[in-house]
């Protein structure tokens, strides 16, 4: 059985933040993903299910282009399921791998 975990801030509840940076991931045009949400899943930044019995549910997004995306890992951004920065106080469009 999965232990649930939910952290407390005020009234609301936050996800679990796996990692403060985010996912650098290959994605395929065309190709639906479902991103965590919860923060809870063993295959971040994918969902797998794990959100169950929580107030969660996966953010799913075709994905426009062949690429690397940077999916956060914080679970807060203001551009989910991207990282925009929000865990280190910046924003990831001004990303570079010495910033993590």
């Amino acid at each position: 059985m999965t232990k649930r975990i939910t952290v407390q801030d005020g009234d609301k509840n936050l996800p679990h933040s796996p990692q403060n940076r985010p996912y650098p991931v290959e994605v395929g045009q065309g190709r639906v993903y479902r991103w965590c949400s919860c923060g809870l899943s063993q295959s971040q930044p994918w969902c797998d299910d794990s959100h169950e019995g929580t107030s969660y549910e996966p953010i799913t997004f075709e994905a426009p282009v062949n690429g690397i995306f940077y999916m956060c890992g914080c679970k807060k951004s203001d551009n989910k399921p991207y990282c925009f920065g929000n865990c280190m106080g910046h924003s990831s469009r001004q990303w570079s791998p010495d910033t993590w």
